[in-house]
């Protein structure tokens, strides 16, 4: 039974160009203050938080699960190209796109300190536009990047692909267990360690 899960965790091992690229790509979370709203105060405010994000993505969004295939980028030719791709494998990728522009004021996607670029125009750390910008990205980005900005050339520097699939059952039936476990002790009085090491466990599995 071990041995299932050992073939998988080597099949999911990176190569060292595939490292690189991830770790550039990899991104917090969207924490960023307008900036039309960088320095001022705001009065009569909502909000509202998702209870428990990380895990709920973990258990119902699926992941890269096989080892990455570079694909050929002269098979790419335009966005519906590199669509068809994303819809159906997850893709680890550098993009690199001439006279980017963002379509919206309220905030910008790209961050500065993600991406390489020229002439740019940046707010409070975010990419408005760009002479040229480069970009290690995944198809999660590609997709957010089509609906915040818009360019006059793109071209797919390098792409890999895996396949799309849920985390391994007993991992998640894990997650379920200790966000089960969370919710119960919560409040709870005398089970304060308990609840904390649930909540500590289930935080360590992202």
């Amino acid at each position: 039974k071990a041995r299932k899960y050992l073939y998988l965790m080597r099949d999911l091992t990176l190569s060292q160009d595939e490292y690189f690229v991830a770790k550039a790509a990899f991104s917090g979370g969207f924490t960023h203050a307008s900036p039309y709203r960088v320095n001022t105060v705001g009065y009569n405010l909502g909000s509202f938080d998702f209870t428990s994000s990380y895990p709920a993505v973990m258990v119902a969004e699926q992941f890269p699960m096989s080892k990455g295939e570079e694909v050929s980028v002269n098979t790419i030719h335009s966005r519906d190209d590199l669509n068809a791709l994303c819809a159906k494998w997850c893709c680890l990728m550098i993009l690199e796109f001439e006279g980017i522009t963002a379509v919206t004021e309220q905030d910008y996607y790209i961050s500065e300190s993600r991406c390489v670029a020229t002439g740019e125009d940046a707010f409070n750390g975010r990419i408005a536009s760009a002479d040229t910008l480069t970009i290690c990205c995944t198809d999660v980005d590609w997709e957010v990047i089509q609906q915040a900005y818009e360019w006059e050339r793109f071209r797919v520097k390098r792409i890999w692909t895996y396949k799309r699939r849920y985390l391994p059952t007993p991992y998640v039936r894990t997650i379920l267990q200790l966000y089960k476990s969370k919710t119960e002790l919560k409040g709870v009085v005398g089970e304060e360690e308990n609840y904390a090491r649930s909540k500590e466990l289930l935080n360590s599995l992202y």
